[in-house]
């Protein structure tokens, strides 16, 4: 992505090397441009995948479980 972005290489050539469709990389080149800016402009909140989410809700009730709360809040 960076080489692309850099313009170390074409996009095709990229592409071709990576085994990506040129909209693909577009697609993922405007998401990571979106995501800096939106760091760079003080805003650091990110969205999880799914898969966070059930890891971090799994590992939230195997603590629950060892400190016997039964639920949230206590």
């Amino acid at each position: 992505m960076l080489e692309g972005l850099r313009g170390e290489k074409t996009i095709a050539e990229l592409c071709r090397y990576e085994g990506i469709n040129q909209n693909s990389y577009y697609k993922w080149s405007k998401e990571f441009l979106e995501a800096g800016k939106q760091r760079l402009s003080g805003n650091t909140a990110r969205q999880a995948s799914s898969n966070q989410v059930k890891n971090l809700l799994k590992e939230l009730d195997q603590m629950k479980l060892m400190n016997g709360v039964q639920e949230v809040g206590g």
